[in-house]
């Protein structure tokens, strides 16, 4: 019964939404609350213009809303048992991850292992050995129709170089989500956690480097060496240079401080997992898209694992305070308000990650624009490579 209601209620939100697929590309500013957006974009709709557009908005609101009851009686029906996850978010670190299973953990089919702040490390650590149970173990009854999800970034470059092949066998049905980012500003921003790592628990992977310069001064040398003549046979035959694939792979365990540089070589880590997903199991996040449109990236989620769209690219909206998308259900109470918000009104009403998000983006760290012209040269004919494979011109250079 539920399955056939959540099916109408895509037929109905498809109905719903055409009309909005035009309108909304005109009238993209409405719907983001801002407050002079907002208001600009209202100025220019009649009053019968923006009633009617009101009233659509109504009707996809209260079909949401029916799905929402569905869903939940069928929960107290079928509460369900610790299972396998169905989704899992294997990385990239610092480029975005706990953005995605924070906004993800709003639907209400997504189920998240909260106590471990949903970060298993389970494939990579030592209880991969205690098998599939001790796995199950990590996350929250599920049933029929909910979707068990972690994500632990580190997996994206974890050893041994089959890593992958651990997550296959023991999860052979599960969706992998993967976000990549500009791995100059990815090196920065891993930089700047582990420093924070080092300053509050003493961790000692990075303590000599009291600065990014400092750090990036000793093993840019390092990883352009590994590196050296390279990209040439990568480019001609990317499958055959497995030495430098299982290189960098077995990096962490030889100089796990490293990692910070080579985890940005996306295009030789991802040979790996391409090797046993392909797009129908297997989706890449574009991480500066996902940072300028939250609420889009949120539904082309929903529409890879096919879920009901219950995120709606309306419920992300941008901190005016921090410049980043945050978590706002839209309801009928925005639809009616009669003036437009403050600020301040607007702030409290968001769903933000924490403040400690963000830092290198925020201005609130910074590193020399040397170092980092010096990364970005680095990376250039590796992002390139990364761009071909891919089939996808991401805006790093």
């Amino acid at each position: 019964m539920l399955k056939r209601f959540l099916r109408r209620y895509i037929v109905l939100s498809i109905f719903l939404l055409g009309p909005f697929v035009i309108w909304s590309w005109k009238n993209k500013n409405l719907f983001n609350y801002s407050p002079s957006e907002a208001g600009r974009s209202q100025a220019h709709k009649t009053k019968s213009e923006q009633q009617k557009i009101i009233e659509q908005y109504k009707s996809r609101l209260n079909a949401r809303e029916e799905a929402m009851k569905e869903i939940a009686m069928h929960k107290e029906e079928n509460p369900g048992r610790k299972q396998l996850p169905r989704v899992i978010l294997i990385g990239v670190k610092k480029c975005g991850t706990d953005g995605i299973v924070s906004f993800l953990g709003y639907h209400p089919l997504i189920k998240i292992p909260i106590e471990v702040q949903s970060e298993t490390f389970f494939f990579n650590g030592k209880g991969y050995s205690a098998g599939a149970a001790k796995y199950i173990s990590f996350f929250p009854p599920t049933n029929d129709i909910e979707w068990g999800m972690e994500k632990t970034p580190a997996y994206f470059d974890s050893p041994p170089f089959d890593f992958p092949s651990r997550i296959k066998d023991m999860v052979p049905n599960a969706k992998l989500l993967l976000i990549v980012c500009d791995p100059t500003k990815r090196a920065f921003s891993d930089y700047v956690h582990e420093r924070m790592r080092h300053d509050l628990v003493n961790d000692t992977m990075i303590a000599e480097y009291k600065t990014f310069d400092d750090y990036v001064d000793h093993y840019l040398p390092i990883l352009e060496k590994l590196m050296m003549n390279t990209t040439s046979n990568f480019t001609t035959n990317p499958s055959s240079d497995l030495r430098t694939q299982k290189m960098l792979t077995a990096l962490p365990h030889k100089d796990s401080a490293a990692t910070l540089i080579s985890t940005g070589l996306y295009v030789y880590h991802i040979h790996r997992w391409k090797r046993l997903y392909n797009q129908s199991n297997f989706l890449t996040i574009d991480g500066e898209d996902f940072m300028a449109n939250t609420g889009k990236v949120m539904e082309k989620i929903q529409d890879f694992l096919k879920i009901p769209k219950l995120l709606w690219k309306e419920d992300f909206v941008k901190n005016p305070d921090t410049g980043f998308y945050c978590h706002r259900k839209l309801t009928e109470q925005h639809l009616n308000q009669s003036r437009v918000e403050t600020n301040n009104e607007l702030i409290a009403s968001l769903q933000c990650l924490a403040k400690t998000k963000g830092r290198t983006r925020n201005g609130a760290k910074t590193a020399s624009s040397k170092t980092l012209e010096e990364l970005r040269k680095f990376y250039q004919p590796f992002n390139k490579d990364f761009y071909r494979e891919m089939n996808h011109q991401y805006n790093w250079m």
